[in-house]
């Protein structure tokens, strides 16, 4: 291993730094580890070949310049901020592995132990209260998707550092069987006859599978609601972390179709009854303009266009305040026409329809809660020791 430094000029502003820091990740697999300041990136990686660095550094030059040319200052916008005195913050800084409160099952995924599913399911339970108020109808999606769903809604050239493709082993009997045999190479890794992308791709948002069930439909009424949890798959390489940034993870959507006031409506009041229940649930948190991180390429142009059209708010509560670390929790989102038109979903309008949702990350939640107001539940707010449907052990 060998130390390299890359030298930034200009300097990187901080929300550059961060938003190349996110995105080094996935620039080279020769990188060990990395650092971002204002002036340089020390880069630590796995060789001294210095042919071997100079590719890298062309990577990193790609990077960095494209997220520092395509970088907008945003208009920060606002919507909601609770600075509440009650939380006791006893989990902070706790390494709930240690605790015994979950275990790691692989890059990205882990088991969670019975206080933290009984908390998720307590917290999904009172989300599908925001459900009802809107009337929405639920709908069962499968975790895999096909890629054909995916390519047309644009998510390969926005997001396809995130792609999980689902693979399965060739209709071959001899590969079958040698596979069975000898399944592991002598370094570790799966056999050849495993790898490669498949025919269907993990689902990295469960809100895509209704647009594209509703596909051809002309819709009945102005705003047509409905809600849906699954599993989601996003890979973040170096950056996955703990239920922080999960590989696999667990979504509650709300979503809404119809015309474009009652859709913006809609995500309106549902962030007005989020804000009643970070009340309720005592978190010190806002609700703020925000942006998706889209991949290098789309970063100028999609960014802006969101930004521009006040498309994209998060939910993001802190979870320690003595090292300033928040987590988005949640997110509002506004798609304009764009899933109307790849599915051709009609509003009674006769215009195709504009869609929205209003999703939760139950884990990122979940953490959020114990973060605040620590591992028992003793200490948590009545909205969550209320509900005994759910046991918590």
């Amino acid at each position: 291993m060998m130390e390299w430094i890359f030298a930034c000029s200009p300097p990187l502003s901080a929300p550059v730094q961060k938003a190349a820091r996110y995105r080094l990740h996935f620039c080279s697999p020769e990188i060990i580890r990395f650092q971002v300041s204002p002036d340089a990136i020390r880069l630590t990686l796995s060789t001294d070949d210095e042919s071997v660095w100079h590719e890298v550094s062309r990577k990193v030059e790609r990077v960095v310049s494209g997220v520092r040319d395509g970088f907008v200052p945003p208009e920060e916008r606002l919507y909601m901020e609770r600075r509440h005195p009650s939380p006791a913050w006893s989990g902070a800084g706790v390494n709930l592995e240690q605790a015994g409160l979950i275990k790691k099952a692989g890059e990205g995924f882990y088991v969670t132990g019975p206080l933290i599913a009984g908390l998720v399911e307590r917290l999904d339970r009172i989300l599908l209260d925001m459900a009802d108020v809107f009337g929405a109808r639920a709908v069962g999606t499968p975790a895999l998707i096909a890629p054909e769903v995916l390519s047309r809604v644009d998510y390969f050239r926005a997001f396809p550092h995130s792609l999980t493709f689902a693979c399965h082993l060739p209709r071959d009997v001899d590969e079958i069987e040698a596979f069975s045999k000898q399944p592991f190479e002598a370094d570790g890794s799966l056999a050849p006859a495993a790898s490669g992308a498949g025919a269907a791709v993990l689902s990295p948002a469960v809100c895509f599978h209704l647009y594209h069930f509703l596909e051809g439909t002309s819709l009945g009424q102005a705003l047509e609601s409905y809600t849906v949890r699954g599993r989601c798959f996003r890979y973040e390489a170096g950056a996955l972390a703990g239920l922080e940034r999960l590989w696999d993870f667990t979504m509650r959507e709300i979503v809404f179709v119809g015309e474009q006031a009652d859709v913006m409506d809609a995500r309106k009041r549902s962030m007005e009854w989020v804000t009643d229940l970070a009340d309720r649930l005592g978190l010190v948190c806002r609700i703020e303009s925000a942006a998706d991180p889209f991949f290098v390429g789309e970063f100028k142009q999609r960014t802006v266009f969101q930004a521009a059209f006040d498309l994209k708010y998060e939910w993001r509560a802190d979870l320690d305040p003595a090292a300033a670390d928040d987590l988005a929790v949640g997110s509002f989102n506004v798609h304009q026409t764009h899933f109307g038109k790849a599915f051709r979903i009609a509003a009674p309008s006769g215009e195709m329809a504009w869609t929205g949702c209003t999703a939760f990350g139950l884990e990122r939640l979940a953490l959020a809660v114990l973060r605040q107001h620590g591992l028992s539940p003793d200490g948590w707010p009545e909205i969550l020791k209320s509900d005994l449907s759910v046991s918590i052990e």
